[in-house]
């Protein structure tokens, strides 16, 4: 006998005390289990930019129709002289309807700022032989 003083039940005991101490980290580790969303919520898009349809002569303010044509020079020089036209067209309108001065500082800074990069765009598109053509 190996332990004259241990009963064989503390003996079968003390072996499966042993036996569950030696499994114990296996058993033992906590459960890291990520959250899940209470809801499926839609990730957004990667940010690409998205091709724009061109625009139809109706619903241009300035009547001005743009069809693309993959030239990123000229379609940004006629895009953008279209964009700032129609800020300077927003800040005449707070410049005369608005209550805010501070806005209307903004405002004249924009048209100042922004007819100064229409003009540059002018020179640039004519040097091109470019022009935005015109609904009829």
């Amino acid at each position: 006998m190996l332990w004259p003083t241990t009963s064989p039940g503390t003996l079968a005991i003390a072996m499966i005390l042993a036996l569950l101490l030696a499994t114990a980290p296996a058993w033992a580790q906590p459960q890291v289990v990520p959250p899940q969303p209470l809801v499926d919520v839609p990730q957004p898009p990667p940010c690409v930019p998205v091709p724009r349809p061109a625009r139809n002569v109706a619903d241009h303010p300035h009547g001005e129709l743009f069809q693309p044509t993959g030239n990123p020079d000229r379609d940004f020089a006629l895009m953008m002289r279209a964009h700032h036209q129609e800020g300077v067209d927003m800040a005449n309108l707070e410049i005369a309807n608005g209550k805010s001065t501070k806005l209307k500082a903004i405002a004249r800074r924009i048209v100042k700022d922004q007819q100064q990069e229409i003009a540059e765009l002018d020179k640039w598109t004519a040097r091109h032989n470019l022009r935005l053509s015109r609904a009829k």
